[in-house]
């Protein structure tokens, strides 16, 4: 229900009757209430810590270690979650960056538990992936999108983020210590992104899709 998509819809000249904005179907997991201080104790999370999520998804790798290395610089406490995702080759290399004391941290590899990593979370730093962005939205998370490399599908994502008040991009690796350190240290910031996260009203794909499905049927 953005503007800016029903701009390009219509320039398309496809008929606004046959279109139904349903909403990207996500895990159910992410509708259903979770023990924060359990999951923080599950995985060695400190109550007290700023939490940020590093997910890079199939970009992996390159990406993962690089972006570890920057968060590695940030001279504010906080804990990370790297997610390797199914490129568990990159633990060691992982592990061997040296994080300061102040900065703690928890490697996690393929997991179906994204929902409660995703509910503990305070800084999202990700690819910009629709699915990634979504889950994102719908748990009311800031986000910092890699904006190093965008590929051309992906770049509307980049745009609703920055201009619904809800994240922002980083379009050069080295100044990701210096931006998270910044919100970090002007919490104003990242609840002025909550808040507009959390007035967004984003629809329950499955629901939507399932209900229209029905009504397409009888």
């Amino acid at each position: 229900d953005d503007p800016i998509i029903q701009e390009k819809i219509t320039a398309s000249g496809i008929p606004q009757e046959q279109l139904v904005v349903t909403g990207l179907p996500i895990n159910k997991e992410f509708f259903r209430w979770k023990n924060k201080r359990k999951i923080k104790r599950t995985y060695n999370i400190p109550e007290r810590k700023p939490v940020i999520q590093l997910l890079m998804g199939s970009l992996g790798s390159s990406a993962t270690y690089s972006f570890s290395k920057q968060l590695a610089k940030i001279a504010t406490p906080a804990h990370i979650i790297i997610c390797l995702g199914k490129h568990e080759s990159d633990r060691s290399r992982i592990e061997q960056i040296n994080f300061p004391p102040h900065i703690s941290t928890t490697i996690v590899g393929y997991t179906n538990r994204m929902p409660d990593l995703m509910a503990v979370t305070d800084l999202l730093v990700t690819k910009s992936g629709s699915v990634s962005v979504y889950e994102g939205i719908h748990t009311n998370i800031p986000m910092l999108l890699d904006a190093t490399k965008i590929f051309i599908p992906e770049l509307y994502n980049h745009e609703f983020i920055k201009d619904h008040g809800f994240g922002d991009g980083i379009t050069n690796r080295k100044t990701l210590s210096s931006t998270v350190d910044d919100l970090l240290t002007h919490p104003q910031k990242l609840h002025a992104f909550k808040r507009n996260l959390a007035s967004y009203k984003s629809k329950r794909g499955d629901f939507a899709i399932s209900n229209l499905v029905r009504k397409m049927m009888h």
